[in-house]
């Protein structure tokens, strides 16, 4: 009887004789338990049944113990890269759970705009081994534009980000409504990001598709999303958030005019009066516009966001206010016990130049949806 076993090293034993076995053997007639064991791998257990002139040849490989590495590993859609002692690697996105060979490894887990974290980890035991890794994001810079990554791989919505800092909200010029007073000094002491256009139809189409529900009317996919209510946007906010291990959440009426004005005190970003090379505005009376474009077809402001004039409403998170007088200062959300209206701001493509102001302020029911009606997200940092 010859016995082709991997590995090399691996020993024969008859438990039942409690006797070891060579490569080759010859057993008298009868049948026998017989067990086949290494350092690191599982032990196998067969019985042979030996006849008169039998002339056995027995292959064998035992298979690699596996020990399950539980994984707790932040972001959402993280890789993980690792490499044994004898330079085997391999890649796969991280899941909760996954089964290892025995060993010494260099696990590398790594995700676009986050730093990489490489851990050394010693597999010596068939029992479970439990590992928490949360990467730290690469700092951002004033200005700089980026998406996070989805867990298909695929970009998010394009957000820009937005320096710390004060400013006077409210109508300053002394040209607005009675809702734009009295004005208050508001500040940010951290940045954030804001989305750099509206949510287009192909970024919102995303959200649409994994929750299995019906999409709006769009005239393209980079046109803004419009019939969404507040609810509708805010679930997207959540869902782009699920996605991305980030917190993306609607802007408050503060954070919205501290970005759409970019520094500037007047009724308009970068510019004392509009006209239509500037903004979608004024229905079919002064600009002919008869709908809205698609995003990014006017300049952006001096932050680098677009369409904060015109365009499409965009909701905000703050519930409905007939003035300042009772604002937050601190740059959040007014809030209500039943918050059945909400704010929006910027004005759409149907408005003259006046409510096109930076601090002009309209609402609407939180269940109201309409083509001249969407969002833009702003992300934590």
């Amino acid at each position: 009887m010859v016995f082709q076993v991997t590995p090399a090293n691996t020993r024969i034993y008859l438990p039942g004789l409690q006797r070891e076995l060579s490569l080759e053997e010859r057993l008298p007639i009868g049948k026998y338990r017989v067990e086949f064991s290494a350092p690191d791998f599982q032990t196998e257990r067969i019985w042979l049944d030996v006849a008169a002139g039998d002339d056995l040849t027995i292959n064998l490989a035992l298979s690699k113990q596996v020990a399950s590495l539980q994984l707790s590993v932040w972001p959402p859609g993280a890789s993980m890269t690792w490499q044994d002692h004898a330079g085997k690697s391999q890649s796969l996105l991280v899941r909760d759970s996954i089964d290892i060979e025995l060993g010494q490894y260099q696990l590398t887990f790594a995700k676009p705009g986050y730093l990489s974290d490489t851990i050394s980890l010693d597999v010596n035991e068939n029992r479970p081994y439990e590992l928490s890794v949360k990467l730290s994001a690469v700092p951002r810079q004033i200005g700089e534009v980026f998406a996070d990554q989805l867990l298909d791989g695929s970009p998010g919505p394009q957000m820009v980000v937005v320096p710390a800092g004060g400013f006077l909200q409210g109508d300053n010029v002394g040209e607005g409504d009675w809702q734009e007073l009295p004005t208050r000094k508001v500040n940010f002491d951290l940045p954030f990001a804001m989305g750099q256009s509206e949510v287009t139809c192909a970024d919102y189409k995303k959200f649409i598709e994994s929750i299995k529900r019906v999409m709006p009317n769009c005239l393209s996919e980079q046109h803004p999303i419009t019939r969404v209510s507040l609810d509708d946007a805010t679930a997207y906010a959540k869902w782009l958030s699920v996605q991305t291990g980030e917190i993306y959440q609607l802007p408050t009426e503060s954070q919205w005019e501290y970005a759409a004005r970019a520094g500037s005190l007047g009724n308009y970003s970068g510019f004392d009066e509009l006209n239509c090379n500037l903004a979608r505005y004024g229905g079919l009376v002064s600009c002919d516009a008869e709908s809205a474009v698609p995003v990014k077809q006017y300049s952006a402001n001096a932050y680098g966001l677009y369409d904060m004039h015109g365009n499409v409403w965009e909701w905000t998170i703050d519930c409905a206010t007939e003035d300042y007088s009772l604002a937050p200062v601190d740059g959040s959300a007014a809030k209500a016990d039943s918050c059945h209206r909400a704010m929006l701001r910027g004005g759409s493509y149907m408005l003259n130049a006046h409510k096109l102001r930076v601090s002009y302020r309209s609402w609407r029911y939180r269940d109201y949806r309409h083509d001249d009606t969407g969002f833009r997200l702003v992300r934590l940092l």
